[in-house]
This record gives structure tokens, sequence and C-alpha cells, in this order.
């Protein structure tokens, strides 16, 4: 079963992007969802999308856009060195 939620990596500025989750309404209050320093991976993807079906447009910025554009990296072993490396 496909989700009711839209999402895409949406263009925020030349070579900075967010990953963005819309509501099944298309529209709502804005949320503005900080990652953890592992990027934006799964697990925030996954946050915003939950935000999402309670009604809200959320977007998530790629802050480490500039050292490893959308990173996405898991929590133990070389992925955790990296995202200290990041941090």
């Amino acid at each position: 079963m496909s989700s009711p939620v839209q999402t895409q990596w949406v263009d925020i500025a030349p070579g900075f992007a967010g990953y963005l989750a819309l509501p099944p309404a298309g529209h709502g209050p804005g949320l503005l969802l900080w990652q953890e320093i592992f990027g934006v991976n799964e697990h925030i993807q996954a946050v915003a999308e939950q935000y999402a079906l309670d009604g809200f447009v959320v977007l998530a910025p790629d802050t480490f856009w500039r050292q490893a554009p959308r990173v996405q990296l898991g929590y133990e072993g070389a992925d955790r060195a990296q995202a200290m490396t990041l941090m």
C-alpha cells in the first residue's frame, strides 16, 4: 500500500537541498525538521513522513550539503565515525 504522503528532494538554493514531505491534503502548517549528525537518513525521512501524516508540511534541510551532499549514515561503526567527522 502506498503512503498518502508525498515526498521529494527540493532545491533550496544552488547546491543546497532539503527533503520535503507533504501531508495528504497537500498543505498545512510548516515544520522545519533539523537532521542529526547522520544526515537526512532513513530515520529523519520517516520522522518527516510521520509529521506529514499529522498534517504538517515538513522540510528537512541537508545541512552537510557542502561536505557530503545527501549523506545518509547509520548509527554505528564507520558511519558513526564519518558522522563525527562531518559534525
